[in-house]
């Protein structure tokens, strides 16, 4: 089990009881830091091409980089209503 004491953001594959993925989770301190959420996301995309066998190298960093500006986004506009 990882200690996740201490830590300001991180990203988790959470398997079921057959060991496959059941779902990633993304989490992040601070509400407004972005610059954790947009790290964090670069883990989220490889562990999901993982899941899906989809080679996360520099063959596919177009897709990469389409795929991990979509999560900012979609983390964005939740983490925007944080910001006064």
């Amino acid at each position: 089990m990882v200690n996740y004491e201490g830590l300001i953001a991180f990203c988790h594959t959470v398997l079921d009881k057959e060991d496959t993925v059941d779902y990633f989770l993304v989490w992040v301190a601070e509400p407004t830091d972005y610059n954790s959420m947009v790290h964090e996301t670069v883990h989220l995309v490889k562990r999901i091409f993982q899941a899906v066998n989809v080679p996360f190298n520099s063959d596919n960093d177009e897709i990469i980089a389409y795929y991990q500006n979509y999560w900012v986004r979609e983390f964005w506009h939740k983490m925007s209503k944080f910001i006064k």
